[in-house]
Formats: C-alpha cells, structure tokens, sequence
C-alpha cells in the first residue's frame, strides 16, 4: 500500500550502535534539568516498531534503555519470500518518489534505490468482462488515451494530488521542530487543517465528486487505486482514498535487496536489546515516583517460559485493536483496547511462476497482456490485480526473463479452478494471508497516540492511512510524545480514543 514523503530529517548528531544499561547511562539536561534515567518496551518489530526505537533513542541518547519484543521476523510486513530460485517481496513493496523519511533512511544506513516498476510499465482496468482502459509503454500516448476517457479529470486529479503532498509534507517540519499530536484529527488538521479532518470521516467517492469528478472516473480510476493498494472500494475513507491514488504515479520505488533492510537497519542503530518473544500482559504498577506509574511486562520464552521487567514507558508499535496481538492490559483505570475497535483487512499475497492465460480476459492466445491487470469491481475469479513482479536485487540486464513471476493479491487463497483460469500453466507458488491494513469503513472514533499515561500507540496512524511512511511518522509523534512526557512538557492529552464529527 501505499501506504507512501519527508522534509529533511533533524541531523541525527550521534547513532549510537551498542546496548545500553541504565547504570551506565548519564542523565540528560533539559532545559537546564537533569531527565532521569527511563527503561523503555517497545512491542513490534515491524517499521513501526523499530523506526519508533531508533527515534527514542535520537531523543533519549543513552539515558534510555530501550527494549524491542518481537516473536517472528523483524520488518513485519516488510517481508520476502524466496521462490524460482530467487527472493521477492511478498508484503509492502512500493515507495512514493516523496517518502522523505524513508528516502532519508536509505541515504544514511548506505542503502540502494531501485524502480517498483520493471520494464513493463503498461496497466489495464479489468472489470470482469474486458478491458475497459489500457495504457501504453509510451507516456504520451497513455496521457492521451486518459483524457480521451477521463477527460478533464486527468488534470482535476493531478492538481489535487500535487496540492495533497505540498500539505501533507509540512509535518517533516513540524516534527523536526519538536511539535507532537495526541490524536490523528490533530495530525491532520496539522497537515491540512478542515480538508483533511474532513477526509477522516467522507467516502473517497464523494470527496472526488464534490471536486467535480465524473461517475465514470470514480468507478474505474479511484477504484483501481483503492483496490490495488487498500482491497478496498472508493467508499473507503477519504485520506486513505488520497493516499492511493497519489500512488498511481511514475517514479514507485522500492530498496534493492528489500524493504525490510530499512527496520533492520533501524534496530540496529537504535542500540535497543531485542527479545524475540511474545508479550503476554501489560500491568500497570505503582512507581516509585508517585507522580508516574510504571509497567510490568510479561513475556513467554520458548524454553523459559514466562519472564517479566518493570519499564517506565510502553510503545505499542502493532495493531491491539479486537485483541489482535492477544496481550491482556491490566490494571488500567480504563479499558485500554476496548475504547476503540476496529477490523483489520484479510488479503492473500501469492507469487507465481507461470504464464497467464490470456483468453481469460478476452485477449487472443498470442496476445500481449498489460504488464499489470487491476480490476474495478469485484469479479467472479476472486482477485484484485495481477501483476508480473521482480527479484529483490532485479537488473534488467541480468534478469532471467525466462521465469517470470507474477503477484496475485485477492480475497482468499486462490484454488486450482482460479488458478488455471488464471495462468495457461505455472511451476511454482506460494502465497501468505495477511491482515495487511485496517477496513477504512465509516467510524464514530479514531484511537489516540496515548493510551494511558505512559502507554502510547504509534500504531494509532494506521487509522489514518497505513503504509510505510505513515508508519514511521506515527513512530517519532510517538516518540516525540514519550519524550516530553518524561521530561515533564507533556501538555493535556485526550487518552484512549477521540471521537469525530460525523458527516457520512
């Protein structure tokens, strides 16, 4: 998804890449006080989670002692999967050419940029019968083919665009600046003031109407992005709807070698001691400082069974709504979790090695397909897109043209009747279900950065948009957050989740 933009990025002075021990740690001055000492738990180990490490770690120095619980493989859903003798990504993959933090990663941690894109560059809208719209190798020729469709909409869509990222770039500012939210409305209205609060709570497809949008744009342009990126229609929210259409540009990106090397980078430079195991409970105990609580996390080892430490602060770096990550909260003078619940979308990734059938979808046997096939509308076979997909490392000199692969994301497994009308034949497959991104439905309440006092919620951003620079924004909000918390700046905060005007 998208998912998916930065202003430059506060130099980092010192990276530190070594553990940390309170007792060896000096404290830090802020304005002219000595900050004490912290022990912090982070829970996730996916861009979220780690980023948020790494940004405590800017703010904190060596005074905090930083710890990262992850179970399965770091970077989430920044995952690869190894297939027709090389690797692919199989969870987030693309990049938006003004993903700043992000693009500031690579640059620092040394890392490469490649195109998302490949050598076939050509899209078709599919919606269960024929093509509908095709684009061209030829940029000129697909602007023409769009205007002849879509006509002025074309423009209408690109000027929006363009004005959206101008707003929504502003919070690299802010949050060099220091400036933190306590809510998702506040980090919007930030952003892009009534406009984009306003798109927290309208369905894409009216948001594009009220800009004078055709039916005929709404149903097949918008559709295809909200599908593509999100498995969603435009009645989805509306700043979600903006961030998938604002990937239907050129100049996708993606890390040579993978994604998930930016989290695992992250870690790494963050200094935090990673635990790879589960988080069981959360229990908020008395502190020794009466003004702060403090926290008994409880963890399973696989040998060891079940191990606990007390932490001055908790980042809830992965999704807890409807009991997801299975951790009880205890203690609490308010239901942490059940202030807001929402769902989470289930999308099967599945990579192929194969040929598609081609008189699937009313072409001749020997014609050429478009490089990828996005459907508009739900469509008996069951998928979203179908795309031809590259190595981690893809050269396109090097590459073995010979074993193309294509990636399938649709509602459930594929079964062998889809699968052979989908693809004349194929040798290989493997697929992974994720629940990839939250249901962007109509809601009453967004979930707030602060759970409770010293318990915060990076995650809370993916119910704006999920995707992966909106991850790492949501990661130093929350850090930033921590941070004043601790040095005693925190302002008033609305705990647990914030409501908003309803305008559906």
């Amino acid at each position: 998804m998208l998912s998916k933009k930065y202003v430059s990025v506060a130099i980092f002075c010192i990276i530190v890449t070594f553990s940390y021990s309170l007792t060896s740690s000096e404290n830090v001055e802020v304005d002219g006080n000595r900050l004490l000492p912290v022990k912090i738990a982070v829970v996730g180990g996916g861009i979220g989670g780690t980023s948020n490490a790494f940004y405590l770690r800017d703010l904190f120095g060596e005074n905090a002692s930083i710890t990262l619980f992850e179970k399965d493989t770091i970077g989430g859903r920044l995952a690869t999967v190894s297939i027709a003798g090389a690797e692919y990504e199989i969870g987030g993959t693309i990049l938006h050419p003004r993903n700043l933090y992000m693009k500031k990663f690579v640059q620092d941690f040394g890392l490469k940029e490649r195109s998302a894109e490949g050598t076939d560059r050509t899209m078709g809208i599919y919606d269960g019968e024929e093509f509908v719209f095709q684009s061209s190798q030829y940029s000129i020729i697909t602007l023409l083919k769009l205007l002849w469709r879509y006509g002025l909409d074309v423009f209408r869509m690109r000027w929006t665009i363009s004005n959206l990222l101008k707003k929504f770039e502003r919070i690299y500012d802010f949050q060099d600046a220091g400036q933190s939210y306590t809510d998702i409305e506040g980090i919007m209205a930030a952003m892009g003031g009534e406009e984009f609060e306003g798109w927290l709570t309208k369905p894409i497809s009216v948001v594009l109407r009220d800009m004078g949008m055709s039916e005929r744009f709404v149903q097949e342009f918008a559709a295809i992005a909200t599908r593509a990126n999100y498995g969603q229609n435009p009645n989805m929210m509306g700043f979600a709807g903006m961030v998938s259409l604002a990937a239907a540009v050129p100049g996708l990106w993606c890390i040579d070698g993978g994604n998930k090397l930016v989290p695992e980078q992250l870690l790494q430079r963050s200094g935090a001691t990673l635990m790879r195991s589960r988080v069981q409970s959360v229990e908020r105990v008395a502190g020794e400082n009466a003004e702060r609580p403090t926290f008994r996390v409880t963890w399973n080892e696989s040998v060891k069974g079940p191990k606990s430490d007390v932490f001055d602060i908790v980042m809830m770096a992965s999704p807890i709504e409807d009991d997801l990550s299975g951790i009880d909260f205890i203690g609490f003078d308010h239901p942490v979790t059940t202030n807001f619940t929402g769902d989470y979308r289930h999308t099967v990734a599945t990579l192929i090695e194969g040929r598609p059938r081609a008189s699937t979808f009313g072409v001749s046997p020997e014609g050429e397909l478009p490089g990828q096939i996005i459907t508009n509308m739900e469509v008996p076979l069951n998928f979203r897109t179908l795309a031809k997909n590259f190595p981690v490392d893809y050269n396109p000199i090097t590459f073995n043209a010979s074993r193309q692969l294509y990636k399938v994301f649709s509602t459930g497994v594929l079964n062998d009747t889809q699968m052979e009308a989908l693809f004349k034949s194929y040798s290989e497959a493997t697929h992974r279900d994720w629940l990839a991104y939250p249901y962007y439905h109509e809601r009453k309440t967004f979930p707030g950065f602060v759970l409770a006092e010293g318990l915060f919620y990076p995650n809370a951003i993916e119910w704006a948009a999920s995707a992966m620079e909106m991850a790492v924004i949501g990661s130093r909000n929350s850090a930033i957050l921590a941070y004043r918390y601790w040095s005693g700046e925190s302002p008033e905060v609305k705990v647990g989740a914030s409501k908003v005007k309803q305008e559906l």
